[in-house]
């Protein structure tokens, strides 16, 4: 589970708001499936955009460009959406398994970002109660 905050801004944001990201990676398909949940710290912002960042030099202390719009939000200040990307190709696939990868979520407060989380997928569990800890399986 990815942890949203805005002391995961680059740079750290003054926020209360928070939220939370279960990240799938599926081999198969090559696709993300996501579910994101978040309250922006007022209730009177709006919920203006949310993206996945990456890049080859990507990592928690910078930002990276907008890789995949992550569309269907609600501009409320809260919500939960739930979705999968497009396809990614390979360079997108390294960079997302070696942690270059953040979701962003930008607000009428924080144009440039709110809540950010890094995500760190860890390779899931092929026992009983597969594991989708530190940002979800792959």
């Amino acid at each position: 589970m990815v942890q949203l905050n805005g002391s995961n801004e680059v740079p750290v944001v003054t926020t209360t708001g928070t939220g939370t990201a279960n990240i799938t990676y599926n081999e198969q398909s090559k696709t993300i499936a996501y579910t994101i949940t978040w309250q922006l710290g007022s209730a009177a912002a709006t919920t203006t955009g949310m993206h996945f960042h990456g890049a080859e030099n990507g990592s928690n202390l910078t930002s990276s460009p907008i890789v995949i719009e992550i569309p269907g939000f609600t501009t409320a200040s809260s919500g939960t959406l739930t979705g999968t990307t497009r396809v990614l190709n390979a360079a997108e696939i390294s960079q997302l398994l070696s942690g270059k990868w953040y979701v962003n979520i930008h607000s009428s407060d924080f144009t440039s970002g709110e809540i950010r989380g890094n995500i760190v997928l860890v390779a899931a569990s092929t026992g009983n109660g597969g594991n989708n800890g530190g940002g979800g399986g792959y």
